[in-house]
């Protein structure tokens, strides 16, 4: 995870426990060219790298953490070309699952 990203944690980290009764999904996601038998890995990798992270740094409870990967399902960008838009695609999303 680049560095400018981990220092967004503590307001992702503070926004979740203001919903101590919620159920949170980390997906992980790759982009396009990533190939079936490194998705499998990858994607599930950065998610779980996220939950951890959330845990080990911030407190927040494993029940409220659910990770999963999307591999290149839903890319954030369709038809990627150039390196900053796989990028983009390379990521991981939190959505409320439960409130």
């Amino acid at each position: 995870m680049k560095p400018e990203f981990e220092a967004q944690f503590d307001e992702l980290a503070e926004f979740i426990k203001s919903y101590p009764d919620s159920a949170f999904e980390i997906s992980g996601h790759v982009d396009e060219r990533c190939s079936p038998n490194l998705s499998l890995k990858l994607h599930l990798k950065r998610a779980d790298y996220v939950k951890k992270y959330l845990i080990e740094n911030y407190s927040i409870p494993d029940s409220m953490l659910v990770s999963v990967g999307r591999g290149n399902s839903e890319p954030y960008i369709k038809g990627a070309l150039t390196e900053a838009e796989h990028e983009w695609n390379r990521r991981v999303e939190i959505t409320f699952i439960r409130e």
